[in-house]
């Protein structure tokens, strides 16, 4: 009997240095794959605390968003429908003032480019060439709209002219 528990143990004994053995070898496998990751952890840290911050950021966009969604939907479907009413004559109206401001500020520019266009004929006149000369390109020129003469009394701007003769 004590020949077969000791067989029996002996048995134990080969099988848990296998087992053993083979422990040590998925340690050192673990071991080598924990090695290759080792340069690119910093990596996925960076990566991890970027996801984390892109999920923070969307679960507070969509909480804004549903909160002006809230919000919009009592101005619009309030109860009270003189309210809603009242908004949306508030949104025509400023509408009709904005698309009032963009003609008049339209008409101005009109003006302006007409008064530009008088200004650079009466300085093509006063040039005495019947086309325009340098100068005139130089100031009617959104590039070249600096004061291109060295003399700082005369104007840059075609609206401003000055009363001297243009020399370079």
């Amino acid at each position: 009997m004590t020949q077969s528990l000791e067989a029996v143990i002996q048995d134990l004994r080969n099988t848990n240095a296998s087992l053993l053995e083979e422990l040590n070898s998925w340690k050192d496998k673990f071991l080598h794959l924990e090695n290759m990751i080792e340069p690119f952890r910093e990596q996925l840290d960076a990566y991890e605390v970027e996801k984390a911050m892109l999920l923070e950021r969307n679960s507070a966009a969509i909480d804004e968003a549903e909160k002006l969604s809230k919000q919009y939907a009592t101005l619009l479907g309030h109860q009270n429908h003189k309210q809603k009413i009242q908004h949306v004559l508030k949104l025509k109206t400023e509408n009709s003032q904005l698309k009032e401001e963009v003609y008049k500020l339209r008409q101005e520019t009109e003006r302006q480019r007409k008064n530009v266009r008088r200004l650079e004929e009466k300085i093509a006149k006063l040039c005495g060439s019947s086309r325009l000369n340098d100068t005139t390109r130089f100031l009617s020129d959104k590039e070249n709209s600096f004061n291109v003469t060295a003399n700082p009394s005369m104007s840059s701007t075609p609206l401003k002219p000055s009363h001297k003769p243009h020399r370079f």
